[in-house]
């Protein structure tokens, strides 16, 4: 008979650890420091950057850009390091994420950091996040090596590794499952997955939760998906894609869907929640409530609630 629950957590690392913008016809240009030096001192001479300048005009739109529509806040504090490819902010809210799960945890690495040439960047992303949940951290689980060249691909591969665990489990009677990707820096926009159109996070959700529920019949699976991406428009008018990395506002969603059914947050309305802003803005801007500046769990635990829109 099964007594317990799983907590399955889909970690992406490119445009959820770190900003990535989508350069068409070439590789994603991350929101790394040289890149952004670089394009600081190119603004006023873009010719020397690339042949008409969209690049660099593409990264000094990103960082410019206020990712979570509050006063002060940038994508330029979510620049990451040159060498490990990650945002110390960004990490931090995964391990939130990490903390706030209760029982059994399996967290799959289900980002092209999986190939084994980032092994050296996955070891120390690994020690990172040992030092911020104290305690040992790696991976349990990596979906399998495919290229992925579309976000129906990824979707894909994601749905056969959580058929292939819940068909495997023993003793479990409930699965909670989060998903944290850009989907190769994609929009919703009606892409298909196994004959069906993703439109939206729901629509990821159901496709997933349906994989889980057919391995293992009578089993609970429930999914949150996380999509972290964005567009935006430049100044001159050029449209912007960008792995927007993992915000705030998804963090507390993703720890709201992790408590127990009996703390689960009660929903507040639009007028109730305009009086709480006071309280909510600096943690939702990353100045965190306490010691720890990305402290979010913190300020959810507090206020315990959802906005009504």
């Amino acid at each position: 008979m099964r007594d317990s629950s799983l907590t399955i957590v889909y970690v992406d690392v490119d445009g959820v650890l770190n900003v990535g913008i989508r350069e068409p016809g070439s590789c994603p240009l991350l929101l790394v420091k040289d890149n952004c030096d670089f394009a600081v001192n190119a603004k006023d001479d873009i010719q020397k950057f690339d042949e008409d300048g969209q690049s660099v005009e593409r990264l000094l739109a990103v960082m410019s850009s206020n990712p979570h529509l509050l006063d002060g806040d940038t994508y330029s504090r979510l620049i990451c390091d040159s060498e490990d490819h990650i945002s110390g902010v960004l990490v931090e809210r995964l391990a939130e994420i990490l903390r706030s799960v209760r029982g059994r945890r399996s967290v799959v690495l289900s980002s092209t950091w999986r190939h084994p040439r980032f092994a050296q960047k996955v070891a120390r992303l690994e020690q990172r996040l040992s030092q911020l949940l104290g305690e040992d951290f790696v991976f349990d689980a990596r979906t399998d090596w495919a290229h992925e060249a579309s976000a129906s691909q990824r979707l894909w591969g994601l749905g056969k590794h959580l058929t292939r665990t819940c068909c495997r489990l023993e003793r479990v009677e409930e699965v909670k499952v989060v998903v944290l990707d850009d989907f190769n820096m994609t929009p919703l926009n009606g892409w298909a997955c196994r004959g069906q159109a993703m439109w939206s996070p729901a629509d990821i959700e159901s496709l997933l939760r349906s994989c889980g529920r057919r391995s293992a019949p009578g089993l609970r699976v429930d999914v949150k998906m996380v999509h972290c991406y964005a567009e935006l428009v430049s100044a001159s008018g050029l449209q912007v894609q960008v792995g927007s990395g993992l915000s705030t506002a998804a963090v507390c969603e993703v720890l709201n869907f992790l408590a127990p059914s009996t703390a689960r947050p009660q929903t507040v309305s639009f007028a109730d929640f305009a009086s709480l802003m006071p309280a909510i803005a600096p943690v939702l801007m990353g100045k965190g409530c306490g010691e720890n500046p990305c402290d979010v769990g913190g300020i959810a635990r507090k206020q315990k609630c959802v906005i009504a829109l």
